[in-house]
């Protein structure tokens, strides 16, 4: 868990003060009602940072103490973890800016990475940062991004700080840097700098193109991985996070493109995760996530293996044609994937549920997949597509509260959802043998659509769809009445292909029978 340094709070100016917040969130600057955000000088007698401790540094100018902070340390600033140049009151770097943010008596060590919580999405300038430290002092100076740096061809694995890795030198935080290639796949290792320097493994920009072939960024555990302004990973590109931490303005996931997390964690600004592509894993992403159309955001590592959690810090929206997919083994805790949300879910596309190693789910049963800050009364998955059955004849959907989503069990028969089998299910059972589509987008009154494929909510003799065999096994499986009702409303349908004008009356009554509702 990442935390702020803790800075003493008497020893900042006037009414400012910096609030510390954990798990890698912005820092927190109360002002007193009607001040303008302003800075400060902060002298402290020493200053020792720990590989997870952030220091923030609010910027608005290159002024010390009156456009941005300055830590002024009498004895020795031993730097670790992370600084965050937070940029206020509009501003925007300009090439050549300078902000000298530490004066010590003696500076040792060196920053893993560093982190613009306001980093503009469209700058009016592309500025990259270069951090320059002396034996007393760290600064940030904007300039041009630098390009043309790249894979030597390097054997396999290649490694970050390895110079025969690169065509320039080991990249730093002013490379705009592309990862291709043209010859075998190409995997390149973030592990700590072997050399004793300390030295972060940072960029400007990344871009990983796969291209014709593979090219793999494993970053290790305990590493700090930074790219400024933006990393897309194109198709047959992949990051791997294995414990390590990924920090960025914004992360973009194309289509073909992958990233996987290992108990790792992802850090963006006002921006965003946006998955196009495939992400899987278990960890903590602050900031928001898009799923978008053709995406696939997998809880877990992998599918049906390995039961994870994954905490968003943020908002999450998937569109229409995205996916999420979870697993479930157990009712217990720690049986079930979990995704816990601090903001709102605005959920719709796919939910893919693997239940295949699940043989205990039963009838009313609620397992909680997700939890969120607020889930909006219409935000509903539009399909749910389980993979596998339990052998008990009972199927899992998906119920709604206006902060949870939970994994529900109903037998089969019951097509409406509502904990019995009687008329209203044999009027789904007739639609559903015309018009399968129209069955999985009717309206449930809790706002959702039915959503699943009557191969499973109607496959009432489990052979694994639901067609005209099934009409006899669900008879036995509804009272009296509602067994008459359904020999009445599905005569002449125990023929494997009944006639156009049979299936056209039985369409016209289920019509009259939905409008009188």
């Amino acid at each position: 868990m990442s935390r702020f340094c803790k800075v003493p709070r008497q020893l900042l100016r006037g009414a400012t003060r910096v609030r510390c917040w954990a798990a890698g969130l912005l820092c927190g600057v109360l002002l007193a009602s009607g001040v303008a955000q302003g800075q400060a000088i902060i002298p402290l007698s020493n200053l020792l940072l720990n590989p997870e401790d952030v220091l923030p540094v609010l910027v608005g100018g290159t002024t010390p103490g009156l456009e941005h902070d300055q830590y002024l340390v009498f004895g020795a600033a031993e730097l670790d973890g992370r600084v965050d140049l937070i940029f206020i009151n509009g501003y925007e770097p300009a090439l050549n800016d300078e902000i000298l943010f530490i004066e010590a008596s003696a500076v040792t060590r060196g920053f893993k990475s560093h982190f613009f919580p306001v980093f503009p999405s469209m700058p009016a300038v592309d500025a990259a940062v270069q951090f320059l430290q002396t034996p007393t002092t760290v600064s940030a100076r904007f300039v041009a991004p630098t390009t043309g740096n790249g894979l030597a061809g390097a054997p396999l694995p290649a490694f970050w700080f390895d110079e025969n890795t690169w065509l320039q030198g080991i990249p730093d935080s002013r490379d705009a840097l592309v990862l291709a290639t043209d010859g075998l796949p190409q995997v390149i290792q973030v592990t700590s700098d072997p050399s004793g320097q300390s030295l972060p493994a940072a960029v400007h920009r990344l871009s990983i193109q796969g291209s014709a072939n593979p090219v793999l960024l494993e970053i290790d555990p305990g590493v700090q991985f930074s790219a400024t302004q933006r990393i897309d990973i194109q198709s047959l590109g992949q990051i791997q996070l294995s414990g390590g931490r990924l920090i960025s303005n914004k992360i973009h996931v194309e289509q073909g493109g992958a990233l996987r997390m290992d108990e790792g964690s992802l850090v963006t600004a006002v921006q965003t995760l946006e998955v196009a592509g495939d992400f899987s894993g278990t960890g903590s992403i602050t900031g928001a996530v898009s799923v978008l159309d053709s995406g696939r955001f997998e809880v877990g590592l992998p599918s049906g293996t390995v039961i994870g959690d994954i905490s968003i810090d943020g908002d999450y929206l998937q569109a229409s044609q995205g996916t999420l997919s979870m697993d479930v083994m157990s009712e217990t805790s720690g049986g079930f994937d979990t995704l816990a949300i601090t903001g709102q879910a605005n959920l719709s596309g796919m939910l893919e549920v693997d239940v295949s190693g699940f043989t205990s789910l039963s009838e009313g049963e609620s397992i909680p997949l997700i939890t969120a800050g607020a889930i909006p009364g219409g935000s509903r998955f539009t399909k749910i597509e389980p993979i596998g059955l339990t052998p008990n004849g009972v199927y899992p959907a998906v119920e709604y509260t206006a902060t949870t989503a939970s994994l529900v069990g109903y037998t089969v028969g019951d097509m409406d959802r509502d904990f019995d089998r009687d008329t209203d299910d044999v009027d789904l059972f007739a639609m559903a043998l015309i018009d399968r589509q129209g069955y999985e987008d009717t309206l449930l009154p809790n706002g959702a659509t039915i959503g699943i494929s009557a191969d499973i909510t109607g496959d009432a003799d489990f052979d694994g769809d639901m067609d005209f065999d099934d009409i006899d096994d669900l008879l036995l499986l509804l009272s009296p009445p509602a067994a008459a009702y359904a020999r009445h409303v599905l005569l002449g349908l125990t023929a494997p292909e009944p006639s156009a004008a049979v299936l056209l009356a039985i369409g016209a009554a289920l019509s009259c029978r939905r409008s009188r509702r």
